[in-house]
């Protein structure tokens, strides 16, 4: 045996070949099988099918469809444009345009002033008035139900209340035209001498603590509840200021002590302007 050679002769040669190609081998094998896979795939029906698909031409669309159901409505857009009519300006934020608005656009031109009767004084002495029947001369707030009201002659002593009481208030700025003032006074019985009411009004002044006579106004009062109108005989202007001013008597300045007069409400009333 020659030196350096194999025991096993030829079959050594073969066996060293071998070892030294077994990567070359394996992936020869694994080509093959995946050869044979992939023939086998593309011989099934579903694959022939398949291929027959790809190759079939695309024919013209068909006719439209119906319409489906409408979806749900999308949140309104903002408004833009020029506006018109009343308005000027664009949207979204137009201007009421000069003289759009009359007396037809006005609900109501009707304005009226509720003249407190906390605010009264006493017109003799500036006293503030109080809530207790007194047997002087000055009338007293009083609570008859539910209602607050100045009286007087407010209790049974027989003393009449003669003086007078007094507010003042501002005409309104929104003040046009017209004005009345609306008076609610009561008397509890027609009993001796006839009760008179009597209210008058001065504009901007007073005339040695006395008003402008030029504006009042004299009622006869009846007994119960009643409504009286006053109506100034001098024009008002926006920031007037109006002192009002009321008292009761028998007209000749005599006793009302017997019956009970009382003042429940002062209204100004006006038309506004447009």
């Amino acid at each position: 045996m020659a030196s350096g050679e194999s025991p096993i002769g030829s079959g050594g040669r073969t066996y060293q070949w071998i070892r030294s190609n077994i990567l070359g081998l394996v992936a020869i094998c694994i080509a093959l099988s995946g050869t044979a896979v992939a023939a086998q795939v593309a011989s099934q029906p579903g694959a022939q099918k398949a291929a027959k698909k790809k190759k079939v031409k695309v024919g013209p669309p068909g006719p439209q469809g119906p319409q489906g159901p409408q979806g749900p409505q999308g949140p309104a857009g903002p408004s833009t444009g020029p506006a018109g009519g009343s308005l000027t300006g664009s949207y979204p934020n137009p201007a009421i345009a000069a003289n759009a608005v009359g007396s037809a656009e006005i609900q109501n031109i009707n304005r009226t002033v509720h003249l407190p009767l906390l605010s009264f004084m006493n017109r003799n002495d500036a006293a503030v008035l109080d809530g207790v029947a007194s047997d002087g001369t000055s009338p007293d707030l009083a609570i008859p139900g539910n209602q607050v009201e100045i009286q007087w002659d407010d209790n049974s002593t027989g003393v009449a209340d003669t003086d007078a009481v007094i507010t003042n208030f501002a005409v309104p700025p929104d003040y046009a035209s017209s004005g009345h003032y609306l008076i609610t006074a009561a008397k509890d019985a027609d009993t001796g001498v006839e009760e008179r009411f009597t209210c008058d009004v001065a504009l901007n002044r007073f005339s040695d603590g006395g008003l402008d006579t030029g504006s009042a106004s004299v009622v006869d009062l009846f007994a119960g509840r009643s409504n009286y109108f006053l109506v100034p005989s001098v024009t008002y202007a926006p920031g007037d200021s109006v002192a009002v001013s009321c008292h009761a008597d028998n007209g000749s300045g005599g006793n009302t002590a017997n019956d009970v007069v009382g003042l429940e409400q002062i209204q100004f009333r006006y038309i506004a302007t447009q």
